[in-house]
């Protein structure tokens, strides 16, 4: 029966992590569709994690995580390490990178709906699901708790490196962009494990993609 349930919560996780691509994805040509989609997509996501625990410390002026700023410092200069070698590698055609003009063409060309997805709904809505709904089904109450402690016990390893996997997929890299992709989620995972604190992880992801496109 546990590994049914495992099981379970994989597929479960599976289902719900397609949900920040999909649905804004069918709508990106249509400007009002697509913010209503983006809107209500972060509104069940916030619910849900609200639902599921009234005591989640998601709190408007819950800062508790930020006093941990060797965390967040870390975070950030890991984040603009990776995206500073990526960008070189990149720009030499060491490793492929999407044009802004193909990311433009998905956006029928509308910057501000690019930018504002990019830098803002984006990275609010993929840290809700893929860390927040991603560790509360996959983790325990309790393994929650000691990861904060001890974050390098084999399931809680196990589980950020599933995260990585299926975060890097959603973003489509190619080649050796896997490698600089992976990054990322394991930068936000132990962010997100270690802090306790959801709005950590939502404002280094912030910074990582102005910092991409600011680059």
């Amino acid at each position: 029966m546990k590994i049914l349930k495992v099981f379970f919560n994989y597929i479960l996780v599976a289902l719900v992590i397609s949900i920040p691509a999909a649905i804004p994805a069918m709508f990106k040509n249509n400007t009002i569709a697509f913010y209503t989609a983006t809107i209500v997509t972060i509104c069940i996501s916030f619910s849900y994690v609200y639902f599921e625990n009234k005591n989640y410390k998601f709190g408007l002026f819950y800062l508790e995580g930020f006093k941990n700023k060797k965390i967040i410092l870390y975070g950030m200069i890991i984040l603009l390490v990776n995206q500073f070698i990526f960008i070189v590698l990149s720009a030499n055609g060491i490793v492929a990178e999407r044009s802004r003009s193909d990311l433009y063409a998905e956006f029928s060309g509308n910057a501000f709906l690019l930018y504002t997805y990019f830098i803002v709904i984006g990275p609010i809505v993929e840290e809700v699901f893929f860390r927040g709904i991603f560790y509360k089904i996959l983790l325990s109450k309790q393994e929650m708790l000691n990861a904060q402690n001890n974050i390098f016990n084999r399931k809680t390893m196990f589980t950020i490196l599933v995260n990585m996997i299926l975060f890097s997929f959603l973003h489509k890299p190619e080649g050796l962009a896997w490698i600089f992709f992976l990054v990322g989620p394991f930068v936000l995972s132990i962010s997100y494990l270690k802090t306790d604190n959801l709005k950590v992880p939502i404002c280094l992801h912030i910074f990582n993609n102005l910092v991409a496109a600011l680059l």
